[in-house]
């Protein structure tokens, strides 16, 4: 086994590796000075970080954390925030409002002039009599809408 390198060394040291490649390892270390000596330099700077580690964590530093507190807005940022949202549903639902009935007079406007032809044509025949003899009013429209022509076929 060629001589290893400080990451296998370390993994070693921090028990990482497999059981078989840790072995090799062991043997190595046991045969080869130079990574022996190596290891055991590793050895010591964990052995003194761990120690340093233990020194800061027995200190008694008197300290305390704070409860978590969320911050509160002042009410004038409140009522701002709440009238900007209110302000914005207000004009989200006025332009619902206003498709509705763009589309909704857009249907009504065919209807009204069918109407006015049904009353021009019907203004001098009773109704009743058309519904007897089973009369049709045909309205002629051109794409506008407009009232071409109207008739009535009995």
């Amino acid at each position: 086994m060629n001589c290893l390198n400080e990451s296998d060394l370390q993994s070693f040291l921090d028990r990482e590796l497999e059981l078989q490649l840790a072995e090799e390892i062991e043997l190595h270390l046991a045969v080869c000075p130079a990574c022996h000596e190596r290891f055991l330099i590793l050895k010591a700077n964990q052995t003194e970080i761990f120690s340093m580690l233990d020194e800061v964590a027995t200190n008694d530093l008197p300290f305390e954390i704070p409860p978590f507190q969320v911050k509160q807005r002042n009410s004038k940022t409140k009522r701002l925030i709440f009238t900007c949202s209110l302000a914005a549903s207000l004009l989200i639902l006025i332009g619902i409002g206003g498709i509705c009935l763009n589309n909704q007079k857009k249907d009504q406007k065919q209807i009204e002039n069918i109407s006015r032809a049904k009353y021009d044509i019907t203004r001098n025949t009773d109704p009743n009599q058309m519904l007897h003899k089973n009369q049709i009013i045909v309205v002629v429209t051109d794409a506008s809408g407009e009232v071409i022509e109207t008739s009535v076929t009995e």
